[in-house]
């Protein structure tokens, strides 16, 4: 099991909460659970609707759309941040490639959290708008 500093550690790492200080990435580390998953285990199901975001802790994934290897993604990375935001049916199949730990954020306690700390939606909203401003230039 990690600590909450140990979680506080792993989010600093992701883009979408990169912005936040100690504090207030203490605040999400207390609603992120901790997961594991085994070599072939589904994480992600392509099409389902799903309003989570996973960090990868440990270990590797794939990702696939339509049976097709879209990529590999390892430790620090991060699968469904858009789904926090704004739920929809998944694009791509997510499966354990190796024993995976996963910290999973999902919507509801989220959106609790920004309510009661302005801050982290202020956050959220910059790293978004840098995120449209890079796609746009490209």
């Amino acid at each position: 099991m990690l600590t909450t500093m140990e979680k506080v550690f792993r989010l600093k790492g992701v883009p979408i909460f990169s912005d936040l200080d100690g504090e207030n990435l203490a605040e999400v580390a207390s609603i992120a659970e901790e997961l594991e998953r085994g070599p072939g285990d589904e994480i992600i199901r392509e099409g389902d609707v799903d309003d989570s975001l996973y960090v990868i802790v440990a270990g590797r994934v794939s990702v696939t759309k339509g049976g097709r290897v879209l990529a590999e993604l390892a430790e620090g990375e991060v699968v469904g941040e858009l789904a926090l935001l704004d739920p929809a049916p998944r694009g791509a199949s997510v499966r354990g490639l190796s024993d995976v730990v996963l910290l999973r954020i999902d919507a509801s306690h989220f959106f609790e959290i920004m309510e009661e700390k302005h801050e982290i939606a202020r956050a959220v909203m910059r790293i978004l708008a840098r995120r449209l401003r890079l796609a746009a230039d490209h």
